[in-house]
């Protein structure tokens, strides 16, 4: 055969003899050769393409491994419940599980939890889909199970400091259904640390069938209320489908489901008492098992005269824009509610009782049974004022029952919507402290002495447990509602003692002033307060509001926890509507002996307004107020030798680097504050030597401590290690008291953490506009005045890089508490 390759040609390959098989026995066959590069063309082919084989097979085997492995963990964090460990959550906090009901107010001293996502919304939508569960000491139980969150739907949103500070509020809807009195809210602070969950809801989707039709439940509503006034002329304003558990809203054991038609019903006839009632009825038996009180006792004013009413109908005396009409009642109340909706207004930014700059609507001159009274119409939204009662701080209050018409009008949620009613109107008529005193009924109550009784009220209670405070078995007309206009006492006392101060109940408090309380009372109206609150949600919510206004330990807040602790708002039972003393609890002694632990700070620029999206921006042109200066003292049991580190100062060469004042607060594990201050120099690597003289009596020696320091433009940052450190300027947290602290010397050698700048003259514990417009304002600027200012680098000139410092503070932006 010849020798031809059918691949390759040459003239000299060498030869392969295959000849027989030595094991076979074979005789040996004519030679046959094939050449060698044959071969190993062969097999260097298919090793090559082996090799690809084994290296496609392994890399599939990886990948699929990898998105299994990827789907199999994202399915199982889907399916892991949201943990939230009761030791990041501050003391108040509190949850209960019924039968059929979760109630929860959750608030941490940081943050509750951390969500899936940086984006809010996302993280939210991962949160609530998966089962809640709150970690405790030796079990877990489930707040919110996965099978609730479903039911969830978002009814308003609140957003803060640019975006940056987001409160949502949620409805329990079963089967598209309200549930009367259900809610939970969520609360989210810069940076998307989620810090606050609160709510109430039931576990139990079952809903009984509707056995009788709407219109017979319509009749039905129509004959309880022909039964509760006569010759009433009534009207059916409104009626809805609802859920209703009488126990969500904790007036009493029942916690049965009942499909029922909500019912708003008013009189016409202004002539007698003022009547407008919902009525709930059972749309399985017909029944009115429970009934509710829609009368309180851009700007648009509309004033009615009812001498005018015939056929139902009354004639407008003056509307927004018209001239004076000589009357005095239709004039000063037209005038009244330009100054009340103006106090809303600049005090609060919101526009009108809605905050949506609805047409504000009152009726005058309103003569017969109902009167000398004044009245908020929950049903039409009309404000109804009889013959001589025009008077600044009547009309404010019923004006304030529309902006917290949300509040359910019995027990302590209806006493807690008179007590802030009555609040915002001092807050108005700011002149005393005693509501009607301009009307033909002279006062009627005191909020500095509820006690007090006059001819027309009740003394009220200025305690929770005080003898004058009223139990009520059931909440009807005849007994105003479980007492709603007198056992509100307690709240209006507690704000009385936030803003004047006082020695009560062997509490001694130091005022906040009405401009700091009413923001505090406002916050808490339109961010936390639900419609079912009871006098220890007011407790709890109070002190979160001033939390987030002042921060947690200052002044401020201190004063604000002795007052509501005063008046015993704090030993109200959670979700209970009847009183402490009502239900038989035993009263403790206040404890009133805290300190602040943080220096005052000033109330912030701005307020929040409920409506769907709200922004709240500091003016520049508004200087905060000066931290109190300190003389530093050379002597003390206690001496700190720091070391520090600035932000922004790289090397100490400008003489100005020497004696700058650092102020150092020390606090114990007990709450003992030590406060003092001193010189620092800096060294040739930009590092801050100096000591601070403390004089801390030696029996809390043996207490662990936290230091909070705070530069002359800089955020107090809190230390609670003896050797800091943090891998980014900013990172380190103190997690928890560690420091201790001897006689003598004690050298802290805190220079591997960086306190950031930010916080200028005059110091208020907030980067905010200020500080930026402080430089901007200043740029290139070079006197020994401004550079005490503004020169955050201390470089000798005020330039981009202050301007960029100064921006950069703006991620950490307040005091570290």
């Amino acid at each position: 055969m010849a020798s031809k390759s059918l691949f390759l040609k040459s003239k000299a390959l060498p030869k392969l003899t295959i000849g027989a098989s030595a094991r076979t026995g074979f005789p040996s066959a004519k030679p046959c050769t094939v050449p060698t590069s044959v071969v190993d063309w062969y097999i260097g082919k298919f090793s090559r393409l082996f090799f690809l084989l084994i290296v496609g097979l392994v890399s599939l085997f990886l990948a699929t491994s990898y998105l299994y492995y990827h789907y199999q963990s994202q399915s199982r964090a889907a399916f892991e419940p949201a943990l939230i460990d009761d030791q990041a959550l501050t003391p108040a906090s509190v949850f209960i599980k019924q039968s059929h009901l979760n109630f929860f107010s959750l608030f941490g001293k940081d943050k509750i939890y951390s969500l899936d996502s940086d984006e809010a919304h996302l993280g939210m939508v991962a949160f609530f889909n998966k089962d809640i569960q709150l970690k405790q000491t030796n079990q877990v139980a489930t707040i919110l199970p996965k099978s609730i969150n479903q039911e969830l739907f978002l009814v308003r949103k609140i957003t803060e400091n640019n975006d940056q500070s987001l409160h949502f509020f949620y409805q329990q809807r079963i089967d598209q259904l309200p549930v009367y009195g259900s809610f939970v809210q969520m609360h989210l602070k810069e940076n998307g640390q989620f810090y606050g969950l609160q709510g109430s809801v039931i576990d139990d989707s079952q809903i009984p069938a509707a056995l009788i039709s709407e219109e017979t439940a319509k009749a039905k509503a129509m004959e309880k209320a022909n039964q509760e006034i006569k010759d009433g002329d009534l009207n059916i304003d409104r009626f809805e489908k609802l859920i209703f558990n009488k126990k969500i809203l904790g007036i009493g054991s029942d916690d049965k489901n009942y499909l029922v038609l909500a019912v708003s019903i008013s009189s016409q006839n202004l002539t007698k008492a003022p009547f407008a009632k919902k009525f709930f009825v059972d749309l399985e038996t017909g029944e009115v098992i429970y009934e509710e009180n829609l009368i309180d006792a851009a700007l648009a004013r509309y004033i009615y005269d009812y001498r005018t009413f015939s056929g139902n109908q009354v004639k407008l005396a003056r509307g927004e824009g018209d001239p004076a009409t000589g009357d005095a009642d239709i004039d000063n109340g037209y005038d009244l509610l330009g100054e009340i909706y103006n106090y809303y207004l600049s005090k609060f930014d919101r526009k009108s009782y809605d905050n949506n700059d609805s047409p504000i609507n009152s009726i005058v001159h309103i003569n017969g049974s109902s009167c000398p009274n004044a009245w908020w119409n929950w049903g039409n939204n009309f404000l109804f004022v009889c013959d001589g009662m025009i008077a600044k701080d009547i009309m404010t209050h019923e004006f304030t029952h529309g902006v917290n018409n949300d509040l359910v009008y019995t027990y302590q949620s209806g006493a807690l919507a008179e007590s802030l009613s009555d609040i915002l109107a001092v807050g108005l008529d700011d002149k005393n402290w005693t509501m009607g005193e301009d009307s033909i009924l002279g006062v009627i109550r005191y909020l500095d002495d509820p006690t007090k009784a006059t001819a027309y009220s009740h003394p009220q209670p200025d305690r929770l447990f005080s003898d004058y405070y009223r139990c009520s078995n059931t909440a009807e007309s005849n007994n105003d509602y479980g007492d709603v206009h007198t056992n509100g006492g307690v709240v209006s006392k507690a704000f009385y003692l936030m803003v004047q101060g006082g020695e009560f109940n062997d509490c001694s408090i130091a005022g906040i002033g009405m401009t700091k309380a009413l923001q505090i009372v406002y916050r808490y109206m339109t961010v936390y307060m639900t419609p079912t609150d009871n006098f220890k949600n007011v407790y709890d919510s109070m002190l979160q509001s001033c939390k987030d206004l002042f921060q947690e330990g200052s002044d401020t807040c201190v004063n604000v926890t002795k007052a509501l602790r005063a008046t015993e708002l704090d030993q109200q039972p959670a979700n209970e509507q009847k009183g402490a003393l009502c239900l038989g609890v035993v009263k403790q002694k206040p404890v009133c002996d805290i300190n602040p632990s943080l220096s005052p700070t000033t109330i912030p620029s701005g307020s929040v307004s409920p409506t769907e999206i709200v922004t709240v921006v500091p003016p520049i042109s508004t200087p905060p107020t000066p931290t109190p200066e300190l003389s530093c003292q050379a002597t003390g049991s206690v001496v700190l030798d720091l070391k520090l580190r600035f932000q922004g100062v790289l090397k100490g060469s400008n003489p100005s680097l020497n004696g700058l004042k650092v102020f150092v607060n020390a606090v114990s594990h007990s709450g003992n504050k030590i406060t003092g201050c001193g010189g620092f120099t800096a060294d040739t690597s930009g590092l801050w030597l100096g000591k601070v003289y403390l004089n801390i009596p030696s029996e809390y020696l043996s207490e662990k401590y936290s230091l909070f320091i705070k530069g002359p433009k800089h955020l107090q940052k809190k230390v609670c290690d003896l050797s800091p450190s943090e891998s980014l300027p900013g990172t380190y947290r103190c997690q928890v008291d560690k420091i201790s602290l001897k006689e003598q010397v004690n050298n802290l050698d805190f220079s591997k953490i960086t306190l950031l700048v930010g916080d200028l003259p005059l110091q208020d514990g907030i980067t905010n506009s200020y500080d930026i417009a402080l430089v901007t304002n200043n740029l290139s600027k070079t006197d020994p005045e401004t550079l005490k200012k503004a020169d955050l680098n201390l470089d000798g000139v005020v330039d981009t890089q202050d301007y960029s410092l100064v921006i950069a503070a703006l991620s950490i932006r307040f005091d570290e508490q």
